[in-house]
């Protein structure tokens, strides 16, 4: 959140709602994968995560909530 003439408003992420995550081993850290808008697109998303070898413990986030 930014400032206009000492009224706060939103930029950045409108509407991107889900949240998805992953522990890379690798890196010994969370990263965050991306965003998407809706759940079912978040779960694609997740799958895909899934296939990566080194990227466990993938988590979608509700960023609404």
């Amino acid at each position: 959140m930014t400032h206009s003439g000492g009224l706060p408003h939103p930029v950045g992420d409108r509407g991107q709602r889900y949240e998805i995550s992953y522990f890379d081993s690798d890196l010994d850290k969370r990263v965050v994968y991306g965003w998407v808008n809706d759940a079912v697109n978040a779960r694609k998303m997740a799958n895909a995560a899934l296939r990566n070898p080194s990227w466990e413990f993938v988590q979608i986030t509700d960023r609404e909530f």
